[in-house]
């Protein structure tokens, strides 16, 4: 029943086309199988997995059935129009039917031959029906040997995966010649890292004087711009924290010594000190840090002094607590900055406790008007007074404050408003009275005792 195949198959291991593996396999599948398979299915599946090529198959078809390919190619038409429509070779037998044909199965690939011979033409064979194409594929182990075979031209490899380089000569001087280039690459590699350190590091040594000359000259504004676009262009450098940090102070001097209200320099400090806590730049400069947090307690102080309202003062005062919290924090001043600083510290400490009690004394003033406004109203002079001299002993300073001298003559107003003209009239008498203590006294002179 398949004696056309194996006939196909037999021609195939002559051939030496394939390798043995695969042929086991082709023939295991046509003879487990249960319908009839033609040559021309078999060549064309090898086709189209690469075994082999169109060239071969035709050939190998042709000799099997013992036919010129002249005969061929007249019997069966034209080859180029069929290659031309489905771009495959595909092989039918006009007498026999199709439609049971049968999947076989697709091997993966097999390596390529070496060496073949060069067949100067051959004419080509038309292939007449369109085999159904294949839907299943079993793999089969590819060959390990290259397989020569009879058809000996570069034309008729068989496709494959792989490609065979022909071995690299062992040449000593090309060997050398290989070491010598990698080790001259290395050398200009080394020889231009070397050249672009030295030129950035000389141009990076130059940006952090300009810089410091700036921040020596109290532009704090340009220094501090300087600073930070040097740690973001050198990240790497070793003077890149300590720029970092030199930044936040310029900005920092910048917002107390150049702003009228020490609320800016404060705010300033706030944004930005937490974000150079950890910098080891900053253990250089604490010094200068103190100095500054140290001068914005000064003039939040006589900001203080110089607000009028109650109101005003308190909002000063706390923001100099918040000022203290930096001041203390260990992350930024350390025990010995701050030891350095303490004169300047214990006269902002004195002047600080002075304004606290200056707006005590002014808040109790003012609660006190209230209350002597009402008994003033009510007409209870005495108990003005008395709630007076409540706050004269208290704070003595306020015996001669304005707003309380105004109620003091509000009072004798009303005071005055109180006393009445009476009609009794005083007697002149010439004689002293009668007493066990009178004594007579004679003036002897004019003035004296």
């Amino acid at each position: 029943m398949q004696e056309r195949a194996n006939k196909f198959i037999e021609t195939l291991e002559a051939a030496g086309l394939l390798s043995p593996e695969i042929v086991d396999e082709l023939r295991k599948h046509v003879r487990d199988s249960k319908t009839q398979l033609k040559p021309e299915l078999l060549a064309k599946l090898l086709v189209d997995n690469g075994h082999l090529t169109k060239f071969q198959a035709t050939k190998l078809i042709t000799e099997m059935t013992d036919q010129p390919a002249e005969e061929a190619a007249a019997g069966s038409g034209n080859v180029a129009s069929a290659t031309a429509s489905n771009d495959e070779l595909t092989f039918a037998d006009d007498n026999e039917d199709t439609d049971s044909v049968e999947t076989v199965p697709v091997v993966e690939s097999v390596e390529a031959v070496d060496s073949v011979e060069v067949i100067e033409s051959v004419e080509p064979v038309q292939a007449v029906e369109t085999v159904t194409p294949v839907q299943e594929a079993i793999p089969v182990t590819a060959a390990e040997e290259p397989q020569s075979g009879v058809f000996d031209s570069d034309s008729s490899k068989p496709k494959t995966n792989k490609v065979v380089r022909p071995p690299t000569p062992n040449n000593s001087w090309e060997s050398m010649r290989i070491i010598l280039v990698g080790t001259l690459l290395a050398l200009v590699c080394i020889v231009g890292a070397a050249l672009v350190w030295y030129f950035m590091k000389g141009n990076a040594d130059e940006i952090l004087e300009r810089a410091k000359e700036r921040y020596e000259q109290r532009s704090y504004e340009t220094a501090g711009d300087i600073y930070e676009k040097f740690a973001e262009q050198w990240p790497q450098h070793e003077q890149a924290s300590f720029a970092k940090v030199r930044s936040v102070l310029a900005k920092i001097r910048n917002a107390v010594e150049n702003t009228p209200n020490p609320k800016k320099g404060l705010e300033t400090a706030q944004e930005l000190l937490p974000d150079i806590a950890e910098e080891k730049g900053l253990t250089d400069q604490r010094d200068d840090l103190a100095g500054v947090l140290v001068n914005l307690s000064t003039k939040l102080l006589e900001r203080a002094d110089s607000r009028e309202t109650i109101e005003e003062r308190k909002e000063v005062m706390a923001q100099l607590e918040e000022l203290m919290k930096l001041l203390n924090d260990p992350r930024f001043v350390g025990k010995a900055q701050l030891e350095k600083q303490r004169v300047v510290l214990d006269e902002n400490l004195e002047s600080q406790n002075r304004i606290k009690r200056e707006i005590g004394r002014d808040e109790y003033l003012a609660s006190t008007l209230v209350e002597i406004d009402k008994l003033l109203e009510a007409g209870d002079t005495p108990g003005m007074y008395l709630r007076r001299d409540e706050l004269t002993r208290k704070y003595p300073s306020l015996e001669a404050n304005e707003q309380l001298g105004e109620r003091v003559l509000r009072a004798c107003r009303i005071q005055l408003s109180q006393v009445a003209e009476s009609a009794l009239e005083p007697s002149v008498s010439k004689e002293a009275p009668y007493t066990l203590s009178s004594k007579s006294f004679v003036l002897g002179h004019r003035d004296g005792c």
